[in-house]
């Protein structure tokens, strides 16, 4: 897929969306990238042998297999990653990358997750060889997945014990925030995330219950007073006024938080909220993002972040060694947060 896209000048997400049937690239794009594949025998020398020849243990990437592996997510996550300017466009760039060092190509496959029984096309024609899975998919459809391809699951609830799994350790993460803040003075820290407590088994719920439940942990273990815990139910693209509304609570308060940790976008209009209001960044409020914001070139500090995309590439090679036969341990696999510290925490220079 590397090479196909390469010939016809076209990024390899591309190619992987006209093999899967999708209907959003240009038609003079679709072409040219068809023409490619019938040039260099693509699906003839790749396809075709993982079509006709069982995966077994022993097969590697290296031998004349597809190549290939699949991203399998939500629709809504897909669409926001080929779209979109945020993190999950960074993440799957990640992977592809990734995947390169390997010479494999990925393909993005997005499906209901909801309702989702049948294998995609893409597993039931042969053209991957394996699959990254993100998301809440029924254990029906998890135990069809795995008969039929080495699979791994990536920052998600696995509902399969025996799938192995890589996930960002999210309840550190908070202690390390806390850590990290407590040691500049701070002892009034909130949380601010979205409301999703009837979506837990979704990615993005998934890690703020797990955060939620190392605030908690972590009000008690650095011996703090009080909690300031925000969660707010908002729709998409209603994020700004989610912050406003946060923003007049903590405004009322006679003992607002010096601190608050929340994810990066929600950071960075907390960011330009506090800067409509007088509050300045760090001296009134300090930030931290639970992910590294992708978002550039907007007037407000750089955030102190955890860095994004760490569990990416653990999540790839255990894929690779599950398509190589090797033995990989079926249980979830917690990866140790990095936090990355910028400009948007600092000691309280203005105490109330």
């Amino acid at each position: 897929m590397v090479e196909v896209a390469s010939r016809a000048g076209v990024s390899i997400s591309t190619v992987s969306r006209i093999l899967a049937g999708s209907q959003s690239v240009a038609p003079h794009l679709c072409k040219k990238v068809m023409e490619v594949i019938e040039e260099t025998g693509y699906h003839k020398l790749r396809g075709a042998s993982a079509r006709n020849t069982p995966f077994t243990k022993g097969d590697s990437v290296n031998r004349m297999r597809t190549q290939n592996i699949a991203f399998i997510a939500c629709e809504k996550l897909i669409k926001q990653a080929r779209t979109g300017t945020n993190r999950y466009q960074e993440m799957v760039a990640h992977i592809h990358i990734a995947a390169k060092n390997y010479g494999v190509g990925v393909m993005l496959v997005s499906e209901d997750s909801d309702q989702m029984a049948a294998l995609p096309q893409e597993v039931i024609s042969g053209i991957v060889d394996g699959a990254i899975v993100m998301g809440s998919f029924g254990r029906e459809f998890m135990e069809k997945l795995s008969d039929a391809l080495p699979v791994v699951v990536f920052n998600s609830i696995c509902r399969l014990p025996a799938l192995p799994a890589v996930t960002i350790n999210s309840m550190q993460m908070v202690f390390k925030a806390f850590d990290h803040l407590v040691k500049l003075g701070h002892c009034r820290i909130a949380f601010f995330g979205e409301d999703q407590s009837d979506d837990i088994v979704q990615p993005t719920g998934f890690h703020t219950r797990r955060r939620i439940e190392g605030y908690h942990e972590a009000v008690q273990a650095f011996g703090l007073e009080k909690e300031y815990l925000f969660l707010e139910k908002f729709g998409e693209n209603e994020h700004p006024q989610a912050v406003k509304r946060v923003m007049d609570k903590i405004a009322r308060m006679d003992d607002p938080p010096t601190a608050i940790i929340t994810g990066a976008l929600y950071g960075l209009f907390i960011a330009y909220e506090a800067a409509s209001r007088g509050i300045d960044i760090p001296g009134d409020l300090s930030i931290i993002a639970t992910d590294d914001p992708v978002v550039a070139g907007f007037p407000a500090p750089d955030l102190t972040a955890f860095r994004s995309n760490l569990e990416v590439e653990t999540t790839v090679d255990l894929l690779i060694k599950k398509m190589e036969g090797q033995s990989v341990p079926n249980q979830e696999l917690l990866i140790e947060p990095e936090l990355i510290v910028r400009d948007s925490t600092g000691p309280i220079f203005n105490k109330h």
